[in-house]
């Protein structure tokens, strides 16, 4: 992420998930899967935080987190979404799997496939970091890549069974 590169331009950069628990608790299961963010999470189980759009943006699907156990609880997910607002609450940018090149993708579902992207699924199709502080500055979309399956379904291993993929990395 280039966090510098963003804050030069004054944009301040913040993550909300839809699971429960509170901003401290999501820190806390994020760091269970060593991912550590320098930007603030917010917990928004109610979808309070959403942006208010006149045109289908968001994707809700239900999710059974409860089967991870501990803290977790099931919930509706809010499929990725990027959205740039001004100080002035003007929208500079929103990105979701409901526009630009990701909008005649269908089924809208994690596996469906992406032409545009090299036939990548959906679920692994993301913004480009790098690229959305010029993006923003330049006025147009931010650019988008994604991982492959095999990356995905190898980071989703390390989540369901940390214990055996760290012995096998080292």
């Amino acid at each position: 992420m280039q966090l510098p590169a963003l804050k030069a331009q004054g944009i301040t950069l913040h993550a909300v998930t839809a699971e429960s628990g509170g901003d401290a608790e999501i820190v806390r299961r994020l760091q269970e899967r060593h991912t550590t963010l320098d930007f603030p999470v917010h917990s928004d189980p109610e979808h309070r935080l959403l942006v208010s759009s006149t045109e289908p943006f968001y994707i809700k699907v239900e999710h059974a987190a409860s089967k991870y156990k501990g803290t977790y609880t099931d919930y509706t997910m809010v499929q990725p979404a990027l959205v740039v607002v001004g100080k002035t609450g003007v929208f500079q940018q929103a990105w979701s799997w409901m526009t630009g090149a990701l909008r005649g993708v269908e089924p809208k579902t994690e596996f469906t496939r992406v032409p545009s992207q090299g036939g990548l699924i959906l679920a692994g199709v993301r913004p480009i970091s790098e690229d959305l502080a010029s993006s923003v500055k330049e006025g147009r979309d931010v650019k988008l890549s994604g991982k492959p399956l095999f990356e995905i379904l190898k980071e989703k291993m390390v989540d369901i069974f940390p214990c055996c993929m760290a012995r096998q990395a080292a």
